[in-house]
């Protein structure tokens, strides 16, 4: 991954396109930090329980993810960095954290849902997108 592929994002959430040039397939997602994300696309490609998903299976069979193009496609605002600006006394509150990500991430997966209820890509796999609190 180079580093004018992440220019300018910085730490910003929203959707993405990963498409495939080889074959002209695409796959949909999200996130609340495209920076972190695309990093762990790279990582989970190798784990033995995610090889089978359609995304890395077509990573695997064009010769990984310097064949793909990636392409933010929605921005979202960081409810918590939003928030951190104007109170600088709250930096550092896990809890605050987590409530204001889970806003921003709730944001950013229910985009990613309706697109791939629309445009069904062929790298998703089946199923809807799953959005966990912890």
């Amino acid at each position: 991954m180079t580093s004018s592929l992440l220019e300018g994002l910085g730490r910003r959430a929203g959707t993405y396109t990963l498409f495939s040039v080889p074959s002209g397939e695409f796959c949909i997602g999200s996130t609340t930090d495209f920076e972190t994300r695309f990093g762990n696309h790279y990582l989970d490609s190798a784990k033995p329980h995610l090889r089978n998903r359609p995304l890395y299976v077509e990573a695997s069979r064009v010769g990984g993810f310097s064949h793909f193009l990636w392409e933010p496609t929605v921005f979202f605002d960081s409810y918590y960095l939003d928030f951190i600006r104007d109170n600088t006394e709250h930096v550092g509150n896990y809890k605050l954290f987590k409530v204001l990500q889970a806003f921003t991430q709730y944001e950013a997966r229910l985009t990613e849902q309706a697109l791939q209820s629309y445009i069904h890509p062929a790298l998703n796999g089946p199923g809807d997108v799953t959005f966990t609190v912890k």
